[in-house]
């Protein structure tokens, strides 16, 4: 699979949104620009991963979608050229400190933008770059990890902004047309004037499935699979239906399995699983997020294991075969939970509260049982850059679950 995000974001072989992009806008862009100032912030940078396959879960109805916010629907299709024209400048590249992705308005007044949680990262410099060109400070109000989900708000917002409007995704059905606008990393916006987002579109394959794309990213609940293309930088862009309204937020695609090459499965956080998260993260509600993130070390190649570890290249078929769940973390945010539990980079988690884990998603499993405040046993080992995969250093540490408000 490889992650939809540029740079040295969260990688995973899901064909994502890394240097990842698409964002609609609902509306056509207005006069030039003059801005208003909403209060500045840092925010955080994207962090990096392998990339193996996506395994598919279970399909399951399509259940009741939260509020959506937005005008309403038009009763006739817009072809994907319409869509593109009328939300190209509500779609923006977000660029962290170790990458960039894409983003989408959904409140032009205020300066709010939706992305993913693995575009935005761990802590660092945000900006927001609009179609036309312009470079925007921007700062996380919320960010959920396990539902890989963001909300940013620009410092100073362009008066000719945009915002797309938000659908039902519960309404759609195979074979579906929906349209995919983001910014990937490949994308030459040199050569393209100044509409520099890409639109691609495509067919719904799958309404409403759980994905689990790759051990570094979290369970993909009620997701949207289609062909519509996206490519790293696409990661947290829009999906529109034909209706010309955002039933999703691309997140990643399906290159890869079982060593086969994959065309056209591609993924969307729907809006039926997204909008009640938004919603919260707009307010300055962050949950789930202790600050790390890692992946299976079974599933690191002898390359990737031999630069985290001198001589660790034959660390992943050890550890497998001595049947030891391990999570490698990868990145650790300063001043969150993990960094004040000691938690570092390169060390190997086995267990969370009494729980094997190998995967952020079984981390996310976890962090799902417990309430606020909790403190929870995290179990693992350090090794150090020299180590070999038969001497390593003990650990156990407290882990607090943050609570209450807490953007960057």
């Amino acid at each position: 699979m490889t992650l939809l995000a540029s740079g040295a974001l969260v990688a995973a072989v899901v064909t994502g949104c890394g240097t990842e992009g698409s964002t609609p806008a609902a509306t056509p862009p207005p006069p030039p620009s003059t801005t208003t100032t909403a209060p500045p912030s840092p925010v955080a940078p994207p962090s990096p991963a392998p990339s193996p396959s996506a395994t598919l879960l279970q399909e399951e109805p399509v259940g009741d979608v939260g509020s959506a916010a937005g005008a309403p629907a038009t009763e006739e299709a817009l072809s994907p050229k319409e869509i593109f024209a009328q939300n190209v400048d509500a779609t923006v590249q977000v660029l962290a400190a170790e990458g960039s992705g894409s983003g989408f308005v959904i409140d032009a007044a205020e300066g709010i933008v939706v992305s993913n949680a693995h575009v935005t990262g761990g802590v660092g410099s945000l900006s927001v770059v609009t179609s036309r060109g312009d470079r925007i400070p921007a700062r996380r109000l919320g960010v959920s990890p396990c539902e890989d989900l963001a909300v940013l708000q620009m410092n100073t917002v362009p008066r000719d902004l945009t915002e797309v409007t938000m659908g039902d995704s519960t309404l759609l059905q195979a074979q579906d047309e929906v349209t995919a606008i983001g910014f990937p990393a490949s994308f030459d916006a040199a050569q393209a004037g100044d509409r520099t987002a890409v639109p691609t579109s495509g067919n719904v394959q799958v309404p409403r499935l759980d994905a689990a794309p790759h051990s570094s990213l979290p369970l993909y609940v009620a997701a949207i699979q289609h062909d519509a293309v996206i490519n790293p930088g696409n990661s947290g862009g829009p999906l529109f239906d034909d209706r010309g309204e955002v039933v999703g937020v691309n997140s990643l695609g399906n290159t890869e399995q079982g060593g086969r090459i994959i065309q056209g499965q591609y993924y969307a956080i729907s809006t039926e699983h997204a909008v009640p998260v938004i919603e919260q993260l707009r307010q300055g509600v962050s949950y789930g997020d202790v600050g790390l993130t890692g992946f299976d070390l079974s599933t690191l190649t002898p390359d990737e294991a031999g630069a985290m570890w001198a001589g660790g290249a034959d660390h992943p078929e050890a550890f497998a075969k001595a049947g030891i769940p391990a999570l490698v973390v990868t990145t650790v945010e300063s001043g969150s939970p993990a960094e004040a539990a000691g938690i570092l980079v390169r060390d190997v988690i086995t267990r969370m509260a009494g729980q094997p884990v190998s995967s952020f998603a079984e981390v996310c499993g976890v962090l799902a049982s417990t309430n606020p405040g909790d403190a929870i046993a995290v179990e693992g080992f350090f090794m150090e850059p020299t180590q070999t995969a038969q001497v390593y250093d003990p650990w156990r540490v407290e882990l607090r679950v943050p609570a209450g408000p807490a953007g960057d």
